[in-house]
């Protein structure tokens, strides 16, 4: 495993138990709420009242920084992995596959241990509504 890799996986494990830690008693439950194409100043324009009361009782990260390129695969999957694209080997929304002459939308190949991964070793339980990026392998679920 690369030290790049180890290093990225590290920060992602400490964030998450830095979270876990910041409550009296351990969480009953972890939402990680991802909405692609929603601006985070959308929530000061229009204040929807769930997610102003999601924000006050959890946390909300405000700054973040996109890897490249800037698409929704490979930004999402490096959310939830921590890593970049050279690791998780999800580089666009579509690529095209040799051995089948055709273009594949939604990569699925990732490399990187995902956020569902470390819980799921922490012992927690894991669920993702249309969330294909918290798989490690098409062949996982």
């Amino acid at each position: 495993m690369k030290s790049s890799f180890k290093k990225a996986i590290g920060i992602l494990t400490a964030l998450l138990f830095t979270v876990i830690a910041a409550f009296a008693a351990p969480p009953k439950y972890i939402l990680l709420l991802t909405a692609d194409g929603f601006r985070t100043d959308y929530i000061e324009w229009y204040q929807p009242p769930n997610l102003m009361k999601l924000i006050a009782e959890g946390t909300r990260v405000v700054h973040a920084t996109n890897v490249f390129p800037t698409l929704t695969t490979p930004n999402m999957t490096s959310l939830v992995t921590g890593a970049y694209p050279r690791t998780t080997t999800i580089a666009a929304n579509t690529e095209y596959d040799h051995e089948t002459d055709q273009i594949i939308h939604g990569p699925r190949h990732n490399k990187a241990t995902t956020i569902a991964e470390t819980l799921r070793t922490a012992g927690w339980r894991t669920a993702a509504v249309n969330h294909f990026m918290l798989k490690h392998d098409v062949n996982e679920y």
